[in-house]
């Protein structure tokens, strides 16, 4: 199932993040496996990318349903390399220190792990981020991060591959 990237959160995606108290609880619980202070669910679109669910304790900002064109993200990263993106503090990294987003938002520590729906394409990612810079290279954490990353995936998938069941919901109530 190919769908064209739009700049705006689809009914079902808004029901799949509205459907799941989970994602707060599990970008509350990422935020805690990390000991990094900003996480979020990003869906990534032609020229942007959408903040789907946010837990920012550090006020960088970012609201749900909020645009940003793609290069201001460390995320986007993945659109060239799909594979989990751990830097432990961006200013003394040769390849992300000039990096946009963390100049913009004064981050030194990200991680970006990949969404994918069943077809492998990309939906998203989970970012997570923070001002100081933090050591992030315990595997452990980024299994976790993964596992939720799969999850994520599995909800948006199913709400897309049942989506079409909610076009005709019968109804008493006469309009």
């Amino acid at each position: 199932m190919k769908k064209k990237p739009s700049s705006q959160l689809s009914l079902e995606e808004l029901k799949a993040i509205a459907e799941i108290e989970a994602t707060t609880n599990i970008l509350k619980l990422i935020v805690r496996v990390t000991g990094l202070r900003f996480a979020a669910i990003v869906k990534f679109c032609e020229k942007d990318w959408v903040a789907c669910s946010v837990n920012d304790e550090i006020c960088l900002g970012i609201k749900n349903g909020e645009n940003f064109p793609l290069e201001y993200s460390m995320c986007s990263n993945l659109l060239a390399n799909p594979t989990a993106l751990v830097v432990d503090c961006v200013s003394q990294h040769f390849v992300h220190r000039s990096n946009v987003a963390a100049g913009r938002y004064g981050f030194e520590s990200s991680i970006s792990i990949p969404i994918f729906l069943r077809d492998n394409s990309l939906f998203g990612s989970i970012c997570v981020l923070d001002p100081d810079p933090n050591r992030l290279d315990v595997p452990e954490s980024v299994d976790v991060l993964v596992i939720f990353a799969k999850l994520v995936g599995s909800i948006f998938q199913w709400h897309y591959d049942h989506s079409h069941d909610a076009a005709y919901i019968p109804t008493d109530i006469a309009v």
